[in-house]
């Protein structure tokens, strides 16, 4: 049975902690496609970056310090999510493989498998949509209205936090 499509921590921070799932059900597969695509496309979901404050007294600790959260395999390993630093990720990844809650060990090799079908456009955006239908969707819901009768307005507010944030509208 399908579940949902979620980033690579999404079974140890969502799934794990919040559904009584026992352990040996949860499984992982490629990113679904339609049948007129070639191959499936996914996006990336989540990521972070680790910054520094221009005008510190002491660049260079900074710099060590986002170093080492970076990139330092011991840190990595239980990290949140998948580490963007291949001999991390490995790590992570061996950890996540010998976790018998999953289905099977071939967790972490799914997640890199689907990686490689990650389309450029598809990244995060830097505005919540959950938010924006929790706003108007949920809201008019409660009010006794549809969800159909909601996109309009759902619409106008997803233009209006993409101006707001940068994105050209078109």
């Amino acid at each position: 049975m399908p579940l949902m499509v979620g980033p690579t921590w999404f079974g140890e921070y969502v799934i794990k902690p919040t559904y009584e799932m026992p352990p040996g059900k949860l499984a992982v597969a490629l990113p679904l496609r339609w049948e007129d695509q070639a191959q499936p496309l996914t996006w990336s979901w989540g990521g972070g970056v680790y910054g520094g404050w221009k005008d510190t007294a002491h660049p260079a600790e900074v710099a060590d310090l986002i170093t080492w959260m970076s990139s330092d395999i011991t840190n990595q390993t239980t990290a949140v999510t998948l580490p963007a630093h291949k001999p991390s990720s490995l790590a992570w990844g061996e950890r996540l493989k010998a976790d018998a809650y999953y289905a099977s060990p071939d967790v972490f090799d799914m997640q890199v498998k689907a990686a490689e079908y990650s389309h450029p456009g598809y990244v995060s955006l830097r505005f919540s949509v959950e938010d924006a239908i929790v706003k108007i969707v949920s809201a008019n819901i409660a009010k006794g209205q549809t969800v159909e009768s909601s996109l309009p307005a759902l619409q106008t507010e997803l233009v209006n936090l993409a101006k707001l944030n940068g994105y050209t509208v078109e």
